[in-house]
């Protein structure tokens, strides 16, 4: 499958400020190191507690916020650099690209085997650099931000997200006809009164609302066609990506699963992909096609759904799928209850961040931070006691 995006070693850290010069005197370390790719025409699922970093990292990914490292690939294009001021941008490049691909060609002795030893997005940029490095390293950096605002809005219409709250996330003070039609214009996607009302028209109609709404304002709609607007305001800009940051998470049960099958449809008609945040596991189990699970800013277990929810193999995973209830009374099931509290991202354990929490913990777990090791075909796992051989 083709990825749509590739994160890379993100890292998001918010600062925090004490003292009258307001000096920087911690962090919060929402987003510790984490990789992941989004394939083509899949729903991937975010899970885990509050305070994981799972809506840190969709908010990061749109560029709402800055990413403090890390690298975020969007169709074999780096993106990282592209919403940066121009200086840090070119210092970016520099140390990224520039120096790697100098200390690459002393190491390989030529520009060919270190293009040949690149793939993806490197190998592209490593042909633009050797092409121009005889010129100056500044006709490479020129290259890359020459159309710096056409990627930006091809970036901008690509990925978009639905939000969690439906009541805060329309503008009261605006119409549906501006909410949804706000996108299409500002990227000239449609031209004149008559196609943007045709656009709006057809985006809320593809959501399951009347075209002769167009004119309302959010006061007047209830929560579950408010998410609606929401969606259809994703939708009409043909994104490649939907974040869904917990989109069914403030509605009522009988709203969340008719939004969720309207989301599957869409996926199916539009053939779209969503990256699906949630803590709610009886939701990503049924919309879901593979999923991340996290713990405190850290990827603890990655796998296909099926393989996950059959066969969880991470401690805290485990004590995840425990908490889901069955509605059989007379199915009976261990119930995984972890001692303590999520301990605070401003100064997370050393070794392993669930070692404080877990049931299978031993001394390795508090000094060494486990690798994200794959133990059977795409299942993935952080775990120092789980081991290859472990069914």
């Amino acid at each position: 499958m083709k990825p749509i995006i590739k994160i890379e070693h993100l890292v998001k850290y918010f600062p925090i400020r004490a003292g009258v010069f307001k000096r920087v005197v911690a962090h919060v370390k929402a987003v510790d190191d984490v990789s992941f790719d989004v394939y083509e025409g899949e729903t991937l699922g975010l899970v885990g507690e509050s305070g994981c970093g799972k809506t840190t990292i969709g908010m990061t990914l749109l560029r709402l916020y800055e990413p403090t490292s890390g690298r975020i690939v969007v169709e074999n294009e780096d993106t990282t650099y592209l919403f940066l001021p121009t200086h840090r941008a070119k210092k970016y490049l520099r140390k990224n690209y520039i120096q790697r691909f100098r200390r690459l060609a002393e190491e390989k002795g030529s520009s060919k085997s270190v293009i040949e030893s690149l793939s993806g997005v490197d190998r592209h940029y490593a042909e633009l650099y050797f092409d121009h490095s005889k010129e100056s390293d500044s006709k490479f950096i020129s290259l890359l931000l020459s159309n710096v605002d056409e990627k930006r809005k091809k970036f901008r219409r690509d990925l978009q997200i639905v939000f969690q709250d439906p009541y805060s996330s329309l503008n009261p003070r605006m119409r549906v006809k501006t909410i949804v039609g706000e996108g299409p214009v500002t990227h000239k996607l449609v031209h004149g009164e008559k196609q943007v009302i045709e656009k709006v028209k057809s985006a809320l109609e593809d959501v399951g609302i009347s075209g002769e709404y167009i004119y309302r304002f959010p006061h007047e709609f209830s929560g579950g066609q408010r998410q609606r607007i929401g969606i259809a305001r994703a939708l009409a800009l043909s994104p490649k990506l939907i974040i869904a940051d917990e989109a069914v998470a403030a509605l009522d049960v009988s709203i969340r699963s008719q939004v969720i099958n309207l989301m599957k449809d869409l996926q199916k008609e539009h053939k779209l992909t969503y990256l699906f945040i949630s803590h709610d596991l009886s939701v990503i189990k049924y919309i879901c096609d593979r999923v991340i699970v996290m713990y405190l800013g850290k990827i603890v277990e990655s796998a296909p759904k099926k393989t996950l929810f059959d066969n969880p193999l991470h401690p805290y995973t485990r004590a995840l799928m425990s908490a889901i209830p069955i509605p059989n009374p007379n199915v009976k099931k261990e119930r995984i209850i972890l001692k303590g509290d999520v301990p605070s991202p401003i100064n997370p354990p050393s070794g392993c961040r669930f070692h404080t929490r877990c049931f299978m913990a031993v001394d390795k777990c508090s000094a060494v931070e486990p690798e994200l090791r794959e133990i059977e075909p795409n299942h993935y796992v952080a775990c120092h006691i789980v081991r290859s051989d472990e069914k």
